[in-house]
């Protein structure tokens, strides 16, 4: 679909300029240009379709930055002390924090790139072509791959996408070169550039795959790829009323990665991403699969979230403030104590993921932890997604059974804590 919407791509003041130039050089092409809505179309498409021939690079830029490898293979860092076992390092009585928490995700930032633009594609040809007539009986469909063709992939009838009638009763196609198909134009083009202009800097290739045709040559192009429509519709074509080629330089992924599902995903950090490089094959209908996947897997991580926060509670203590104040003087007299410095790249260890506190030996009955925040601040991103929590000096905090997250501390942070057990007696556990 993006290809199809891509292949419209024109600026609407050259249309009229590149037409005139067509029809001297006896391109098919009639002397004006689309409409403006169309040609709004176009734009739109070009840009999504730069989104979408980036996006694998994008996504690994993202999970490479900011922290580095540590983005993408979990939080490791510590606290100072703390039977509240969040530390890295090891405190008096405190439990070493998982460290790396998370796989990574089903894919490695090395992967993503593997398939990202240019490394991992190649160039495609686009053709947009409108008939003054519908094709009718020659193409009976609205979208149609082709097994019997050299030099096209796929046919579309842009005309049937929603909002894309028309009332000027022009029927528009779109068609996708191969690869082979490509690779032909690439090479000609590049000699073609090396023999008209001589030298070493004519003759290197571009910086970004292949050398860019030229307008004669997409005119070529243009023509090639009509004729090849022609043969595959195995029938007369309706006389043209516009056609233009388009090079798509990141048109298909050569290698995908073939993952199952079909969707790359870092659900502790509620991530997903799709598209036909994650799949087995690079198709449109793959493509159509992997979102399908990757919306499932929202949805899933979605409801893992919703019942991950219902295992965190910033409410006060019940009875009120005098009721609180007195458990404030017992949590700051008898409750153990936890610090952590704020994080930074010189303290990364103030970024870090929840340990599972209720495995520690002797804790096999406590059902949560009750703590109160008594310096600093932090967030809380909880597992597998949804919005973070703020805590900061004065809240109290609940941690049940469960419960896990990443903590990024904001600013130096202290608790006082202590274990319960499922009838709210409170565990003389350190």
């Amino acid at each position: 679909a993006a290809a199809a919407a891509g292949g419209a791509r024109r600026h609407p003041r050259r249309a009229s300029r590149c037409n005139r130039r067509g029809a001297r050089q006896g391109c098919p092409r009639a002397g004006r240009a689309l409409p403006a809505r169309h040609a709004a179309a176009a734009r739109a498409g070009r840009s999504r379709q730069r989104v979408g021939a980036g996006a694998a690079g994008l996504l690994a830029a993202l999970l490479r930055g900011g922290g580095g490898e540590r983005a993408v293979g979990g939080a490791a860092g510590g606290g100072e002390g703390g039977g509240g076992g969040r530390g890295g390092a090891e405190g008096e009585g405190g439990d070493r924090a998982e460290r790396g928490g998370g796989s990574g995700g089903s894919v490695s930032v090395d992967a993503l790139r593997g398939v990202s633009y240019p490394a991992g594609c190649s160039p495609l040809y686009s053709l947009l072509v409108a008939f003054e007539s519908p094709l009718g009986d020659a193409a009976p469909f609205d979208g149609a791959g082709v097994a019997s063709s050299d030099d096209l992939r796929w046919i579309s009838r842009d005309s049937s996408k929603p909002s894309r009638q028309r009332s000027d009763g022009l029927d528009l196609w779109v068609a996708l070169s191969t690869e082979g198909f490509a690779r032909r134009v690439e090479e000609q083009a590049a000699a073609e550039t090396a023999e008209a202009q001589a030298g070493a800097e004519a003759a290197a290739p571009r910086a970004q795959g292949g050398s860019r045709p030229t307008e004669a040559q997409l005119q070529c192009v243009a023509a090639q790829l009509l004729e090849a429509l022609r043969g595959a519709l195995h029938a007369p074509l309706p006389p043209v009323a516009y056609v233009h080629a388009q090079r798509w330089q990141a048109g298909i992924t050569r290698a995908p990665l073939g993952l199952e599902p079909p969707c790359a995903s870092w659900e502790e950090y509620g991530l997903f991403a799709c598209g036909d490089w994650a799949a087995k094959e690079a198709k449109v209908e793959e493509a159509a699969l992997s979102g399908l996947a990757a919306a499932q897997a929202v949805g899933r991580a979605h409801d893992a979230s919703q019942r991950m926060r219902s295992l965190l509670s910033t409410a006060p203590p019940p009875g009120g403030p005098d009721a609180a104040a007195a458990l404030e003087e017992r949590a700051r007299a008898s409750w153990g104590e936890w610090r952590c410095a704020a994080y930074s790249p010189e303290t990364p260890a103030g970024r870090f993921r929840e340990s599972r506190w209720w495995d520690a030996p002797g804790r096999e009955a406590a059902a949560e932890e009750r703590c109160l925040v008594t310096a600093g601040r932090a967030t809380l991103w909880p597992e597998g997604g949804g919005p973070p929590v703020e805590i900061a000096k004065g809240d109290w905090v609940t941690f049940r059974r469960g419960f896990q997250c990443t903590w990024v501390v904001n600013e130096d942070i202290a608790k006082r804590y202590a274990y319960f057990d499922a009838e709210g007696a409170e565990l003389a556990c350190e």
